[in-house]
């Protein structure tokens, strides 16, 4: 996951640097960031979650717990970001998090399904 937010930041960056400057850079960064540090905990809690709960219900314990933190913890930094102002709004953090959010879900997505089956 974090070699895929990785190099989307290193695409997207260009184009940050383009439109805002400095701040632009620094939005996009802190947008990867963002999402990043929620795959992780969506990840890490919902394999905790699923130790601690036994019976039927475990797996959805564990994409409620895994999606707080995987949508929290970017769409609350945004937001926080969006509401408190400065720079980082100015140069669009908002949309960063919006577009990188999306690629790191469905990257998330791609490496949660079980593998094809051949013939």
């Amino acid at each position: 996951m974090a070699l895929v937010l990785f190099g989307t930041c290193l695409i997207v960056s260009p184009v940050a640097w383009y439109l805002s400057g400095r701040w632009g850079l620094a939005a996009a960064v802190a947008a990867a960031s963002l999402c990043w540090v929620g795959a992780v905990l969506g990840a890490t809690t919902g394999v905790i979650v699923g130790r601690w709960i036994k019976g039927p219900a475990r797996p959805l314990y564990e994409f409620l717990v895994g999606m707080l933190f995987r949508m929290g913890v970017p769409i609350g930094g945004a937001v926080v970001a969006h509401i408190m102002g400065g720079p980082l709004r100015d140069a669009g953090m908002l949309y960063y998090v919006m577009g990188l959010y999306l690629i790191s879900l469905a990257v998330e997505t791609l490496f949660s399904l079980p593998p094809p089956q051949g013939r």
